[in-house]
């Protein structure tokens, strides 16, 4: 096994599970493998796989909540010091990878496999993931690219807005982008800011240029077809999450603009489109 092309993979002690014996096996195939002292030992942000030594009278609901939590992370494979059928279907029901007794652990075998396991289900997921963003971008592309209706001409203009303002679209899918990525960020980190006030500074803009509803929709389309571009899987997945609820957002600020400050306005003359 190619060792020096492998993240790092950590081994943590549960209920008084033996790490020691563990550590030394796997230190001889991996010998960057790192020792946490517990679950509450923050995990490298590129590990691999965290291997979870459990002592022989662990509760099964304990293992399963720790499984739970780990593979939010990692992937993990449980190490039994005494065989146990029960503890060890807990943690695969709960999300691991794999469960082994302690004295038959070949440390290279299976890394190797759960490692390769999860490359290959981390390129299908990424595949159909891709796939699905863009059949989502072809269905709504089909609704925005439909002929207006007469009142909706003419409440917002005949023209979409990438056709009428194509500088200001570009100006509001990067403004969208930087709030998608805040609340991916959020989501990821914990709390922030928010994005209400920089959607509210966007549904303004957007509102001064008379866009539409359909607008939105092709600013998420938009969005949503450039995915891709962002650094991680995980992050391109959250993108079209959070995007979904942002386009919401963003049209309920929409429509506050319209109705405090151009139906209540007379007379403001606005430049693009069918008046």
């Amino acid at each position: 096994m190619e060792t020096r092309h492998l993240p790092p993979i950590s081994v943590v002690g549960f209920h008084g599970g033996a790490v020691e014996g563990t550590v030394e096996r796997v230190r001889r195939t991996l010998p960057q493998t790192r020792v946490l002292s517990s679950l509450a030992d923050d995990l490298a942000a590129e590990s691999a796989l965290v291997i979870l030594v459990v002592g022989a009278f662990c509760p099964v609901n304990a293992l399963a909540a720790a499984v739970s939590d780990v593979v939010e992370r990692a992937g993990v494979l449980v190490v039994l010091d005494s065989p146990d059928d029960a503890l060890g279907l807990a943690a695969m029901r709960a999300g691991a990878d794999d469960w082994i007794a302690a004295d038959l652990l070949e440390p290279e075998v299976m890394i190797q496999r759960i490692l390769e396991r999860r490359r290959a289900a981390s390129e299908h997921q990424l595949a159909l993931d891709s796939t699905l963003r863009a059949e989502e971008a072809d269905r709504l592309d089909k609704m925005v690219g439909g002929t207006p209706t007469p009142t909706t001409a003419r409440t917002f203009g005949s023209r979409p807005l990438r056709e009428g303002l194509p500088e200001v679209f570009a100006s509001a899918v990067l403004s969208l982008n930087t709030l998608i990525d805040q609340a991916i960020d959020e989501r990821i980190f914990g709390p922030g800011a928010g994005t209400d006030a920089g959607l509210r500074a966007l549904a303004d803009s957007l509102g001064f240029a008379r866009a539409s509803p359909r607008d939105v929709i092709d600013l998420y389309v938009t969005m949503l077809r450039g995915a891709e571009e962002r650094p991680t899987p995980r992050r391109q997945a959250l993108a079209a999450e959070e995007g979904r609820l942002i386009a919401l957002q963003l049209m309920g600020h929409l429509v506050t603009h319209y109705r405090l400050r151009v139906i209540g306005a007379p007379g403001r003359t606005l430049g693009r489109g069918r008046r």
